[in-house]
């Protein structure tokens, strides 16, 4: 605008008046003095023989001539004073201009020496810098520039002041007052002098950090984007319209046999000329339609996804694409069909019923054993929910079984009944696993269900005649414990008519053997299991009977320490009767003269089913030189026989009274 306006301004011609007539009467004045002139013409033309003619002419006319040409003279002069002022002015207005725009621009701009010392900045450059114009002032360029910089952009102005150009453009980091990095564009032009010699540098000064940033975002997206193409597990490709490569990238090229790159410039029409689906593939892409296809290439398996490739008049150029290698999914699908295929088949034919139920209890599907068992056909059984199968008395646990089942997650099993479609009843047994969905959430279960009705008849049957055994064991057990009452009846008969004390005792002693024992076949009749007896109710029935027998419940107490323990029949009976021989002597020959003492009586479980029993009195103690292995004792030989015959040991200690140590394996 400013050119312009200059370009369009004028000269006044009314303001260079007064220096015109000025110039014009000093042509006048300048003709007064031609005069002398003429006389020197005068004598010329006289002097040439043409004197007369010339002198009448130059008489009338001479002072004309001279007139004119003061005048003429006068506008030669006014001429180039206007000139002058003209060029004068059209300069003063360009250097307002250069001001003017220097100052305002929005680019940095600058003014140095050629040693690069700055002699006048504007204000876009104070603002890029963050300094002010007073500090750039005493600053040179090489204060600014970042260190990277500093020796080639000063090599690149040294070669320029010794060329014969006059400006150079280069891209340069200079450094902000505040210490951050600011990227330039710096275009420098030479003001030389008219011999060509350097005077100064003047400085255009572009930010373009934000467009370095950008570029380096683009890069790092580019080379981002380049290493997710170069390691993809895939094969990404382009091609343009006439089927010709331009890019083949990924490591899914390695399955194909090629590397990166390899195919860039081959066609892939003439490559796949046998694989019609790639071809067409690319065809469709290039009529504009994206698509997704399923290829076989050799052994191995792609899904290729096309898309149309525009440019930025979305015009379609090209096709880019991208192969994902399938192979292991498709020869897991196929081992999973094929798996399937067998499941299918091993559920069809199994001759157990197999059912897949939901949450709900519905029947989700059911194989053909399932039909067999219940007599309902399968679209009966898929409108109906398993409850409606199960017996009345046995719903309430089936409920249970399956709460039990969904709360833990676990393998469960167990037995109900179910009502046929005929009304029969069958027993059944059920095997159940959760059926979880992809997000590990239970969906169902899959019941296997087998038909164990014979067999809980066969079992029924057995039960029924263990019933009629243990009654008739009872009875046994009954009949024998009356037998040895009756024999203990009659030794009490026969003992009343012996005189003989020894004698007496013999019998008694026998009748607490005899009674030892019908004790064991009384607790047998009593109890559920005819195999074990429960020891320490045995024991204390024991004690009962033979503290009545020798009257010394008031002078000798008895300690039981019994562990809770059962033991067999054929060990019951042999310490039944070890005990009751032990016992007795204690009570007769331990406590004499009516002494007092304490028997204790200790039963205890050690290790791998074998038994300790313990009874120790604190009487007058057995006399240390009978042997338990050569005694005449009837008793004491009883305690060692028995003690055989459970395949224990015994030893006795005779310290502040006697005790019998026994082990012996259950």
């Amino acid at each position: 605008m400013f050119m312009k306006k200059f370009s369009k301004q004028k000269i006044s011609p009314f303001k260079t008046t007064p220096i015109i007539v000025k110039l014009v009467s000093l042509g006048f004045i300048l003709g007064y003095f031609l005069p002398l002139v003429g006389a020197t013409m005068d004598d010329f033309v006289q002097g040439t023989g043409i004197a007369s003619s010339l002198s009448e002419i130059h008489h009338h006319i001479g002072p004309l001539i001279i007139g004119l040409i003061g005048s003429i003279l006068g506008f030669l002069f006014g001429q180039i004073y206007i000139k002058h002022q003209y060029t004068q002015e059209e300069f003063n207005q360009s250097q307002n201009l250069f001001q003017l725009m220097f100052d305002n621009a929005n680019i940095g701009r600058a003014i140095a020496n050629i040693e690069g010392r700055f002699i006048k900045v504007n204000q876009s450059f104070c603002t890029m810098t963050g300094y002010t114009e007073k500090e750039l002032i005493t600053m040179s360029w090489q204060d600014i520039i970042h260190h990277e910089f500093l020796k080639p952009s000063s090599e690149k102005v040294t070669r320029l002041l010794i060329s014969d150009k006059n400006s150079t453009n280069t891209i340069q980091k200079i450094i902000h007052k505040k210490g951050q990095v600011i990227w330039v564009n710096l275009n420098i032009v030479i003001k030389r002098d008219t011999k060509a010699s350097p005077l100064f540098l003047i400085g255009d000064i572009e930010d373009i950090t934000e467009r370095k940033k950008a570029e380096e975002a683009l890069r790092d997206s580019e080379e981002k984007f380049r290493t997710i193409v170069s390691n993809a597990q895939a094969v990404i490709f382009v091609v343009d319209r006439e089927g010709t490569f331009l890019l083949s990238e990924g490591r899914g090229l390695t399955a194909l046999g090629l590397k990166p790159g390899q195919v860039v410039g081959l066609s892939a029409f003439d490559l796949y000329k046998d694989y019609p689906k790639i071809k067409n593939g690319i065809k469709k892409a290039l009529a504009g339609t994206f698509h997704t296809k399923e290829i076989k290439v050799g052994d191995m398996y792609f899904d290729t996804f096309y898309s149309p490739y525009k440019n930025a008049d979305n015009e379609i150029i090209g096709v880019i694409g991208m192969s994902i290698d399938i192979t292991e999914r498709k020869l897991a699908e196929d081992a999973l069909k094929k798996s399937e295929e067998k499941y299918r088949d091993l559920f069809e034919k199994s001759i157990d019923a197999i059912c897949i139920v939901n949450k709900n209890g519905n029947f989700i599907d059911i194989n053909k054993a399932t039909e067999t068992l219940t007599g309902y056909s399968r679209a009966e059984l898929m409108k109906k929910q398993v409850m409606e199968l199960v017996h009345p008395d046995d719903r309430e646990k089936s409920s249970e079984f399956f709460e039990k089942l969904y709360n833990e997650g676990s393998y469960q099993d167990y037995e109900s009944r179910i009502i046929t479609r005929n009304g029969d009843l069958k027993y059944i047994h059920v095997n159940a696993n959760l059926i979880y969905d992809k997000n590990d959430q239970i969906v169902g279960s899959r019941d296997i269900i087998r038909d164990i009705t014979s067999r809980k008849q066969a079992e029924n049957k057995v039960l029924k005649s263990l019933r009629e055994k243990e009654l008739l064991l009872k009875e046994i057990h009954h009949r024998v414990k009356n037998n040895l009452q009756i024999i203990i009846s009659l030794l009490n008969l026969q003992a009343s008519r012996i005189q003989d004390e020894q004698t007496l005792k013999a019998y008694q002693e026998s009748k607490n053997r005899i009674y030892a024992m019908a004790l064991v076949h009384e607790k047998l009749y009593q109890t559920a299991d005819f195999s074990e007896i429960h020891f320490k109710g045995y024991i204390e029935s024991m004690i009962r009977e033979l503290y009545i027998v020798y009257k010394t419940s008031s002078l000798v107490s008895i300690d039981l320490q019994i562990d809770d323990i059962s033991i067999s029949i054929d060990k019951a009976i042999p310490c039944g009767l070890i005990i009751n021989e032990i016992l007795t002597n204690s009570l007769k020959h331990a406590f004499p003269n009516g002494r007092k003492g304490n028997i204790v009586i200790s039963f205890t479980r050690l290790r791998n089913q074998w038994y300790e029993l313990n009874i120790k009195d604190n009487g007058i103690g057995i006399p240390k030189n009978i042997n338990i292995r050569e005694t005449n004792s009837l008793g004491l030989q009883l305690i060692r026989i028995l003690t055989q015959q459970i395949d224990g040991s015994v030893t006795i200690e005779r310290d502040k009274g006697t005790a019998f140590n026994i082990t012996f394996k259950n």
